[in-house]
């Protein structure tokens, strides 16, 4: 009884220090001030397209400009731009002989202003241009609206005689309002040339409507203040209700809004998570008595984890899970190197938010008083556990609710509430044991799987050099990417390696995931999506490929250029059996940076450093995570770097262009990693592999697929997921080509080595050989076809997967009784 009286003293102390009205207000009216900043610079930063023109069409009756002939030959057109910012001007050419091989002509177009100053000026070969079609030119530039501007064409390289090519332009069926008159050799032509002018511009009359409505709320707000001081204390009771019932819902909402940019939660999950958040707000009145104060409690709660959720969907494409609280201080790390930009959309949310806290400051006045509160405890505390014993079970086994996809996790958060799911994520933090786990059941699998397996008498590598390159992708995996510039040359370039593509766990983040897979060659599909391998299922010792590779003798190292605590690898690493971590509090040697990240270059001469200082004879084996390519990519963190590659689409992705120059910069510093182990004279094989594809605009990949991601099949949705790999020998060594899942990449990696395997390793070989890839919650088999893991799956690939997990559970959970050992 004293010690409740103790604690009752000390929140009626705590709740005595809340700020005063003035405080309340100023806070009030910094948030306010800031949401409005926020919502102005989204539409500043906002770029909209404006067309001018007529896109050409397939019409026979089409007329022409005159054709160039001669290198004097000139044509002009004068026109008034509508908008400051000149993105694209798009033309089309018809072209005399276009299959002719001899295409030597140039075309030079030059843009300049009424005094005659040269603004923009490109040169392309006729071979960029094709026949009837239209060719983009990338001009970028502010001109003034109103203001005369005149667009040059002239032609170099024509060449005399028959069959020569000759280009001339379109006459526009209807003209661009831009346009004045064209001329030919000085002379003016009837019409105008048929031409498209693309702007880039600023739109700030949304931000009007934002003003508008903000407005609204304040006058609101004002006539219910007027209201309440009439009538108010006569039906406060029942405005503190009201306040109260009305919140919760209100909150629901608009948490779904911010969170998963979408309100359509099932009905039957509406009803759940308006019980949950009833049970919080009311857990809490009890604890700090006042209502005002726990509704404001939970609205700030809730409107913090919405905007984390917000931002980190933003940031790498997969929404948060209980998981990700393990790895808070990893996000923090790199939380700096992102844009905090919040949409507009979000910005009326946070307003709305902002509108009912007021409502609560300005007009809950209720108290749970203390005889009341002891027996509406009891009430609320059963209420409570009943919440957290429905979340916690699995529900779909008394056939009411449905189990949680955790590799589309944001879809459940769309349809069954994101309060209720996040909770009942709690489920899933456990591994359960398989059904028909057993010792002799694992010795079964193991003796089956491995009995036909020899290994092959290759020669074995002094070094073996792995690298998981952060972000690194090669996206045209998915689709033709719009460029002149090349992109990924020398890796393509290469020939004499194994290559192919890993099925990567992750998308746009989450990198420790994959290197998981690699380095242990358990599969994240059997344990909880979103949880972090390294935070939970890795123990002393951690067997896999640096324990194989220690124990046939190879000096183990790690080289991480960043925190050393990131994904909790300092731990991690000490339980793979890693001899050394090099990290950022040990690296010794300067390290520099491409945009914010330690650069290829610093973890590749650390690497050669390595090398370079063993005893010789002695066997290396070297793992090394980089950081260069790391998110984000936008102008504030990228600092002096300057993209240099251009995309030809009809939309700018300065994200995309950013992330294809920087990984080019990878590109060439592999290569020159390469010319240094190939003139090393030391048996040496250099592998590396991407962790995850970046995430950059969410239209790009969208432009990429020719479809929202919403209507990928599972074969489009895994090309996402795939990320290239090479393995490299500076010793005559088979080469190979195939796609796996990165589960199996460590296991492959000792097989091209020639080095004894576990009989685990062993046994995930032979899993490959059926179903190549298990990834997500599908599988593809040995013929490339998908299936998602259902009730549909072929019985015998269910079979397979149950053995794989059953062998892994004893890999990473039964350690004591380990079956799969090396012999």
């Amino acid at each position: 009884m004293m010690r409740r009286k103790i604690v009752k003293k000390r929140i009626d102390s705590q709740m005595s220090k809340i700020p005063c009205k003035k405080v309340q207000a100023a806070i009030l009216l910094v948030l306010v001030l800031f949401v409005n900043i926020s919502a102005l610079k989204s539409q500043m930063n906002e770029n909209y397209i404006f067309s001018s023109g007529m896109l050409y069409q397939d019409n026979p009756d089409c007329k022409f400009t005159e054709e160039f002939t001669k290198c004097s030959d000139e044509m002009v057109q004068f026109f008034v731009p509508q908008k400051e910012k000149l993105e694209e001007i798009q033309i089309r050419f018809a072209i005399n002989n276009p299959q002719d091989d001899d295409r030597s002509l140039k075309l030079k177009i030059q843009l300049c202003d009424s005094n005659e100053e040269l603004l923009y000026e490109e040169e392309i070969g006729a071979d960029s241009f094709e026949d009837w079609h239209e060719y983009v030119f990338s001009v970028r530039t502010k001109v003034n609206v109103g203001e005369r501007y005149q667009l040059k064409f002239t032609q170099s390289g024509i060449k005399q005689g028959k069959n020569k090519v000759y280009m001339k332009c379109f006459i526009a069926s209807e003209s661009a309002r831009e346009n004045i008159c064209y001329t030919f050799n000085g002379k003016k032509e009837e019409g105008n040339i048929e031409l498209t002018y693309v702007y880039n511009y600023s739109n700030l009359t949304p931000f009007v409507y934002f003003l508008i409505f903000e407005g609204v709320l304040i006058l609101l707000l004002l006539i219910l203040k007027n209201s309440y001081n009439k009538y108010g204390e006569k039906i406060n009771k029942k405005i503190n209700a009201a306040l109260w019932i009305v919140n919760v819902p209100a909150v629901f909402f608009l948490v779904q809004l911010i969170a998963t940019e979408s309100a359509s939660v099932r009905k039957e999950y509406v009803w759940l998570n308006l019980l949950i958040y009833y049970v919080f707000f009311s857990w809490l009145a009890i604890l700090f008595k006042k209502v005002k104060i726990s509704i404001i409690i939970m609205d700030t709660c809730m409107l913090i984890l919405a905007l984390a959720e917000y931002f980190v969907m933003k940031f790498r494409g997969q929404a948060i899970t209980l998981f990700d609280i393990v790895n808070i201080k990893t996000a923090t790390t790199v939380a700096g190197s992102y844009n905090y930009d919040i949409s507009l959309q979000v910005c009326i949310y946070i307003l709305c938010f902002l509108f009912f806290i007021v409502l609560q400051l300005l007009f809950q006045k209720g108290e749970i008083s203390e005889n009341k509160r002891r027996t509406v405890r009891y009430l609320l505390w059963s209420g409570y556990s009943l919440i957290l014993v429905i979340v916690g079970i699995n529900l779909n086994n008394i056939g009411i609710f449905s189990e949680l996809n955790l590799w589309d996790i944001s879809s459940d958060y769309n349809e069954k509430g994101y309060i209720y799911t996040l909770l009942a994520e709690g489920h899933y933090m456990k591994v359960k044991r398989p059904k028909s786990y057993s010792i002799k059941n694992v010795e079964e699998i193991v003796d089956n799987l491995t009995s036909d397996k020899e290994e092959k008498t290759l020669i074995v590598p002094e070094n073996i050099i792995v690298i998981m390159n952060e972000s690194f992708a090669n996206l045209e995996v998915i689709n033709e990417i719009a460029t002149e510039d090349s992109i990924l040359q020398y890796i393509k370039s290469l020939d004499n390696v194994s290559k192919g593509y890993l099925y990567v766990p992750v998308f746009g983040g989450g990198t420790a995931e994959t290197e998981y897979e690699v380095l242990t060659g358990n599969s994240k599909q059997f344990l909880p999506a979103g949880s972090s391998a390294y935070g939970f299922y890795t123990h002393d010792p951690e067997y896999g490929l640096t324990y194989t590779l220690r124990q046939q003798g190879y000096y183990s190292i790690a080289l991480h250029p960043f925190d050393g605590t990131n994904w909790n690898r300092n731990v991690a690493y000490q339980k793979m059996q890693f001899d050394k971590f090099f990290c950022l509090e040990n690296w010794e040697d300067k390290i520099s940076c491409l945009r914010w990240c330690a650069d290829d270059k610093s973890a590749y001469d650390k690497i050669i450093q390595q090398v370079e200082a063993k005893n010789k004879g002695e066997r290396l084996f070297e793992f090394c995570v980089t950081m260069q390519n790391h998110g984000s990519y936008d102008k504030d963190s990228s600092g002096d770097f300057v993209p240099t590659v251009d995309l030809n689409y009809d939309k700018e992705y300065p994200l995309a262009e950013t992330y294809f120059s920087a990984i080019n910069v990878s590109d060439q510093e592999l290569k020159r990693l390469l010319e240094y182990f190939k003139n090393l004279n030391e048996t040496t094989m250099v592998v590396m592999f991407g962790d995850h594809q970046p995430a950059i605009e969410d239209e790009f990949y969208d432009e990429l697929f020719g479809k929202k991601e919403e209507n990928l099949t599972i074969e489009e949705l895994e090309k996402k997921y795939m990320t290239p790999y090479i393995i490299w020998c500076n010793y005559l060594c088979e080469t190979t080509e195939e796609n796996m899942s990165s589960n199996y990449f460590g296991s492959y990696i000792l097989q091209k080595a020639g080095l004894k395997m576990s009989l685990y390793e062993k046994s995930l070989l032979t899993i490959k050989e059926t179903l190549p890839v298990i990834n997500r919650g599908n599988v593809q088999d040995k013929n490339g076809q998908w299936f998602a893991i259902d009730e549909n799956l072929p019985e015998d690939y269910k079979k397979i997967l149950e053995q794989y997990e059953t062998i892994q559970y004893n890999n990473i959970f039964d350690k004591t009784n380990l079956v799969a050992v090396m012999r």
